[in-house]
């Protein structure tokens, strides 16, 4: 308990037997403490030159001026994103408020110009909120600081929390190596996990390693592409697994590959509305997910091409280092493949690709054909001349085919063909069964392999037309002569 003859500035109090403070400074103050509140890791400080802590969960009464003029107010005081908020209550029964996110000071001028408009002076922000009472920070710096539960602190401070415990552990960690492996042995604590009120934490230790990230990166989201795995499915497995990349690192790694693949195979649109001729057919769909069936309808008459010569300059290095092609060899042997497929019942997908017969071993999997032309719609003649006519043009930049049947597969198939390409640019109608000009004239009849599975299945489909029309034209189809065709 102090004395008033003491010099000022001083303190009349009991504190925290009674939470009532007298401050004697240039004007008396009497505070009556709510709730002294803690000094949180993060404490901000008031501004020069006193430089105070600023509590959190502060709440305090202060009273001044004579006793027919005095004024009694209420001030709080609380962090958000560890940042303090400040708000001051007054009135006769504490019904109006100002409020300040930015300092104390801005809080104490709002307030005056409410209740002293005409007066110059103001009392201090410091004194207001009784940040100087020095017999409230020796309390608060005497207990052991309660910290805020792990749910009521901000997102700023529980991670700060969880890098901190992870450095300490670190240190630990460091510090007892040497207990359990030689000097020598090079021992690193990479991560560690834990978690707080079942929320996960994963903390990384060193400088993080952005190629190997990279790689991981561009190796999920190949998976996700060969594997078919959609973004929301990696989104849930994401979310169960916390080790796994987040689904927005992948998306971001997709469009940089795709942005790098443009500059250097870029995809050239091509405008088919003028040739479309959807035809319908019967046949068995090879496409039924609604999604793929719903984009290639409404890309009917959009066509895509990339460029052979690009493709060839992008893959040829690799075949180099893999020894397939030997720079010393000029000639590449390329393979020209197309086909169509069922997407849903209402259209088809026209694909044509590239290989390389050089590569033997790979030629017959997918994953070495590389597309160059694909497109929905039918397998006409009018179509396939517009959209592979970049295609035959740059085929006849680079065609120097040596290829002939008897050397494809074993080699033991006996050819002859009695056709000449040449016969057939003079004149397209030269042979019986040949109605319009070839659209890969630059490629010898000799190099053109017909697929016999498909024109098998063709020819069957033909035949079976003829006997069923056939029986039906004798009357054939009742219960009496069901042995012709069961």
């Amino acid at each position: 308990m102090s004395n008033s003859n003491q010099q000022r500035p001083y303190e009349e109090e009991n504190y925290p037997i009674s939470p009532e403070i007298i401050y004697y400074g240039d004007r008396k103050f009497v505070y009556i403490v709510i709730q002294e509140g803690i000094y949180p890791p993060a404490v901000n400080y008031t501004e020069a030159p006193n430089y105070f802590p600023i509590p959190d969960n502060y709440t305090i009464k202060t009273t001044w001026g004579r006793a027919n003029n005095s004024c009694t107010i209420q001030c709080s005081i609380y962090y958000v994103e560890e940042k303090p908020h400040y708000l001051i209550c007054f009135g006769d029964n504490l019904q109006y408020q100002v409020f300040s996110a930015q300092s104390p000071f801005d809080a104490s001028v709002e307030l005056h110009k409410i209740i002293t408009p005409d007066r110059r002076t103001a009392v201090s922000e410091v004194h207001l909120f009784g940040l100087q009472l020095k017999c409230i920070n020796r309390n608060r710096k005497g207990r052991p600081r309660e910290l805020k539960l792990h749910k009521e602190s901000s997102k700023t401070t529980q991670i700060k929390r969880a890098k901190g415990l992870a450095k300490k552990e670190q240190v630990h960690f460091e510090n007892t190596i040497k207990d359990f492996y030689n000097p020598k042995d090079r021992v690193v604590l990479k991560a560690i996990d834990f978690t707080v009120e079942n929320k996960e934490y994963h903390v990384t230790f060193g400088d993080e390693n952005y190629v190997k990230k990279k790689q991981k990166l561009q190796s999920i989201a190949y998976v996700q592409d060969v594997e078919n795995i959609p973004r929301d499915a990696y989104r849930h497995l994401a979310a169960v697994e916390s080790i796994l990349p987040r689904e927005y690192a992948i998306s971001q790694t997709r469009q940089e590959i795709n942005a790098y693949m443009e500059e250097l195979i870029p995809i050239n649109f091509i405008d088919l509305n003028s040739t479309i001729m959807q035809e319908g057919f019967s046949e068995e769909p090879d496409i039924t997910d609604p999604l793929i069936i719903e984009q290639v309808i409404n890309a009917t008459g959009k066509g895509a091409y990339r460029s052979v010569k690009k493709i060839l300059e992008y893959i040829i290095p690799l075949y180099v280092e893999k020894g397939i092609l030997d720079p010393a060899i000029p000639t590449i042997h390329l393979r020209i493949s197309g086909d169509g497929r069922n997407v849903g019942r209402k259209v088809k997908h026209v694909m044509i690709t590239v290989a390389l017969l050089d590569d033997s071993i790979n030629i017959c999997k997918p994953n070495y054909h590389y597309t160059t032309i694909l497109f929905p719609g039918s397998e006409n003649y009018p179509t396939l001349k517009i959209a592979a006519n970049a295609l035959t043009q740059e085929l006849q930049e680079l065609s120097n085919c040596e290829i002939t049947k008897n050397q494809r597969g074993n080699g033991q198939n006996d050819w002859t063909i009695s056709k000449s390409m040449s016969s057939l640019n003079e004149n397209p109608t030269a042979y019986p069964g040949h109605k319009l000009p070839p659209l890969f004239n630059m490629i010898s009849l000799k190099n053109h392999v017909p697929d016999k599975l498909h024109i098998m299945l063709r020819i069957t489909d033909r035949l079976w037309e003829l006997v069923l029309q056939e029986i039906k034209n004798e009357g054939l189809f009742n219960g009496h002569n069901s042995e012709y065709y069961n």
